[in-house]
C-alpha cells in the first residue's frame, strides 16, 4: 500500500470515527430531551405516554444517568393507576437492573441505591411478598452513610409489619368475642415477639420515636391476646398503656414546640 492509499484509509477510519462519535452524541442529545418531556408528562400524570418516552430514550442512549430509575418509577405508578401486576414485575426488573449496575461500580450512587432499593421493597409489597418486601429493607441498613435515623425508620416499617400479621390473624376472633385457637397463638406470639424485637432496634437508635413507641404498645396487646397467664396478661396489658401514655406525651410535646416554632406560628 502506498502513502495516498495509507492516507486515503487512515482518513476513512477517523471519518468513520468522529461520524460514530457525533452519532453518539446526537443520540445522548434526543434522550436527554425525551427524558426532559417524560419528566413533565410525569409530573402531569400521563404515565403512559412518559413511559413511551422513556423506552425511546433507553433505545438512543440507555447509559443516560437516571434513566432507568426514572422508567422504573413511571412503571411503578402505572401499576398503582391500573393494578395491573405486569407494570410492577417490569418496574422490579428495571429497579433490580438498577441495583446490580451500581453495586458493580467501584464507587456506587449511595442515594440512587437507597432510592433503588426503597422502590424494590415497596414493590414486592404491594406484590404480597412481604419476605420479598423485608430482603431488599433490610439491604438498606447496610448502605454506607444511612443515618441513626433513618434506621430506625427501616426497623420502625419491619415491627409494623409484623405488627399487622400477628394482627389479621387475632382480630377476626377479637370482633366476634372468641378465644384465639390454640393453634393460632404460637404463630401471634412468633409475629409479635419478631415486631418487638425490629421496634427496639428502632428505639434504641431513637429513644424518644413515638410512632415506635405506638407500635410497641400495640404488639405487646397482641402478645396479651394470646396470654393464657391472667397475671401476664395483665402486666403486658400495664406494660402496654404505660408506653403508650409515652408516646402520647411525645406527640403532644413535638405539636408544641412545632407551634411554637417561626415556622409554626406563621
Amino acid at each position: 500500500m502506498n502513502v495516498k492509499q495509507q492516507v486515503a484509509v487512515g482518513g476513512l477510519v477517523l471519518l468513520l470515527v468522529v461520524g460514530l462519535s457525533g452519532c453518539r452524541f446526537l443520540n445522548k442529545v434526543k434522550a436527554k430531551d425525551r427524558l426532559n418531556t417524560a419528566a413533565v408528562e410525569y409530573k402531569h400524570g400521563n404515565y403512559e405516554r412518559a413511559q413511551e418516552l422513556l423506552e425511546e430514550a433507553l433505545a438512543l442512549d440507555p447509559t443516560l444517568p437516571q434513566l432507568k430509575p426514572y422508567y422504573g418509577a413511571t412503571l411503578y405508578a402505572r401499576f398503582n393507576l391500573t393494578g395491573d401486576e405486569k407494570f410492577a414485575r417490569k418496574a422490579l426488573e428495571v429497579y433490580e437492573q438498577v441495583y446490580e449496575e451500581q453495586m458493580q461500580k467501584d464507587n456506587p450512587d449511595t442515594e440512587t441505591l437507597n432510592n433503588t432499593l426503597a422502590y424494590i421493597a415497596a414493590i414486592y409489597g404491594n406484590l404480597g411478598d412481604t419476605e420479598k418486601k423485608h430482603e431488599w429493607m433490610k439491604k438498606r441498613l447496610e448502605l454506607p452513610g444511612m443515618t441513626p435515623e433513618s434506621k430506625a425508620e427501616i426497623y420502625y416499617s419491619l415491627a409494623t409489619d409484623y405488627w399487622n400479621d400477628a394482627f389479621q390473624i387475632t382480630q377476626q376472633y377479637v370482633m366476634n368475642k372468641q378465644e384465639v385457637p390454640d393453634e393460632e397463638i404460637p404463630k401471634v406470639r412468633e409475629l409479635a415477639n419478631k415486631g418487638l424485637e425490629y421496634v427496639e432496634q428502632a428505639l434504641a437508635l431513637r429513644p424518644e420515636y413515638a410512632d415506635a413507641l405506638t407500635y410497641k404498645n400495640l404488639l405487646l396487646r397482641e402478645l396479651a391476646k394470646v396470654e393464657k397467664d391472667p397475671k401476664v396478661k395483665e402486666q403486658l396489658i400495664k406494660q402496654a398503656d404505660e408506653i403508650r401514655q409515652r408516646a402520647m406525651e411525645l406527640m403532644k410535646r413535638k405539636r408544641e414546640e412545632e407551634q411554637m416554632s417561626p415556622s409554626g406560628s406563621s
